[in-house]
Parts: structure tokens; C-alpha cells; sequence
């Protein structure tokens, strides 16, 4: 559809105004084993993920995930590159595309906020409005974690490993297929971070 028919538009503003969507809180070690403390980079495996210096205890890095059931993709006629539209809305609200996981925990957002509701959670932009939102159980390892580092890493992409894709079961969709999801994401996917203070 052209980006100026107004078929395109009404679906832009309804994928736009759909902020909740499934969620999942968790810790960066679970996702990335060894990646779990804010710890520095000592070197590169040759698979490419960063190597920890896990040598001292740290605190333990929160995530919160947010996975859009629907994506609006638009193409720049003029550079060819295809983006999805709520990447591009939370990009120039001040998150970035998915960098180098050891520059994840040094990039806050300003102004962004996660809150609890009493459902779930709300990431609520500089404005005031709600970008995101989902249901779940906040484990308290992880409300402590959050508390204690006054942040939360914040991840929202497609395919992070929330949902149960097509063809799997709850119990056959595992924590390490779920972290190559998340793996896959980070090299494919429009995902966007940034790390939102804790409301």
C-alpha cells in the first residue's frame, strides 16, 4: 500500500495505538549465559558473543521484553531499507537499535519509566504516554533487582522468544530455544533497547 492511502494510515495509527502486547520480565543471564552482572568485557568468544569478567559479585542486570504481535513494515523508496514502524516511533523517542550487547547496560533513556500495574507492567515514554504494557508476575528476585539498580534493560522486538511459534508447545519451546530466538532477533529482527528507570 502506499504510505499516503488512507487504508495505510488508519492501519499505521491502529498498530501504533495496540500498546499491550505479551511481555516477559527475566535477567540478561538468561538470555546471554555469563552476561548476567554488570561486569566488563575481558575478550570475544568465537561463536561472538562477549566474555564477562565474572571474578566479583555483581548485581544481576533486569530485563524486561515486550514482543508486538503485529508489525506495519514501510520501505524508503529512496535507500530501499525496510523499517517497521513502531521501531521507528520508539527510535525517535530516544531507543536505539540493537547495539554491541556490551554497550546495552551504559545507554539510559531519558525520561523513560517502567511501572508496575497492578497486571503487570507499563513502559510509559518521556510524555507520559504508554509505549508498551503487558501482563505478567513480577518475581520478586527481579523487583529487587530493578529497585536496587534504580533501571531496567528494556528490549522490544518481534521475535524475542515470548510467544510459542507455530508448531510448539509451552513445554517443547525450552529456555535455550527461547535464548536463540532472542540470538536470532538481535541479528535480524527490528528490535530496539534502552535501559528506563524503574517508576
Amino acid at each position: 500500500m502506499p504510505a499516503a492511502a488512507p487504508a495505510t494510515r488508519t492501519l499505521m495509527a491502529q498498530v501504533l495505538d495496540q500498546t499491550e502486547m505479551p511481555c516477559r520480565a527475566t535477567f540478561i543471564d538468561s538470555l546471554f549465559p555469563g552476561a548476567g552482572s554488570v561486569a566488563p568485557v575481558t575478550g570475544v568468544t568465537d561463536g561472538g558473543d562477549p566474555v564477562f569478567d565474572l571474578t566479583e559479585t555483581r548485581d544481576r542486570i533486569p530485563v524486561i521484553m515486550f514482543e508486538p504481535e503485529r508489525m506495519v513494515m514501510a520501505t524508503d523508496t529512496a535507500t530501499g531499507t525496510t523499517h517497521d514502524l513502531l521501531t521507528e516511533a520508539l527510535v525517535s523517542g530516544g531507543f536505539t537499535r540493537v547495539p554491541p550487547l556490551a554497550l546495552l547496560g551504559a545507554m539510559p533513556a531519558d525520561g523513560w519509566e517502567i511501572y508496575r500495574t497492578t497486571d503487570g507492567v507499563a513502559l510509559i515514554d518521556p510524555y507520559g504516554g504508554t509505549a508498551a504494557e503487558g501482563r505478567l508476575t513480577l518475581d520478586p528476585e527481579w523487583v529487587s533487582a530493578a529497585a536496587s539498580s534504580r533501571q531496567v534493560l528494556v528490549l522490544v522486538g518481534p521475535r524475542l522468544g515470548i510467544r510459542v511459534p507455530p508448531g510448539r508447545t509451552l513445554k517443547s519451546y525450552t529456555a535455550p530455544i527461547r535464548a536463540t530466538s532472542v540470538k536470532r532477533a538481535y541479528g535480524s529482527d527490528p528490535v530496539t533497547t534502552r535501559a528506563a528507570g524503574l517508576g
